[in-house]
């Protein structure tokens, strides 16, 4: 299939998920298809269409700012999409988080 008519196939059904009112995982899993390529295509479809994605609101890499209290959480972990998961002291610096980040991206 040429790359054209897979983006039109991808974007149609991008079009059909953002109507269903369903989890991307549960669209994914009625349609057969995997989810990281369709966050792939939903990433490209929300570039073309000059939307702010949902995982990534902008091209920039931010950070939104929270507080918790130490005694609560000792570890924080990032899950990405694809499973891989970053586990860090809770007390880590920001710039060496954003630094580990950047590393998986």
């Amino acid at each position: 299939m040429d790359l054209e008519k897979r983006k039109q196939e991808m974007y149609t059904l991008i079009e059909e998920w953002h109507s269903s009112g369903q989890t991307r995982t549960h669209f994914c899993k009625k349609r057969g298809i995997s989810r990281t390529t369709f966050c792939h295509w939903l990433r490209k479809y929300d570039l073309d269409h000059g939307h702010v994605d949902s995982d990534q609101s902008s091209s920039t890499p931010s950070f939104v700012s929270i507080e918790v209290p130490p005694s609560v959480v000792s570890q924080l972990t990032i899950t990405y999409p694809n499973g891989v998961q970053l586990n860090c002291p809770s007390g880590i610096d920001p710039v060496q988080l954003k630094g580990l980040i950047g590393l998986l991206d």
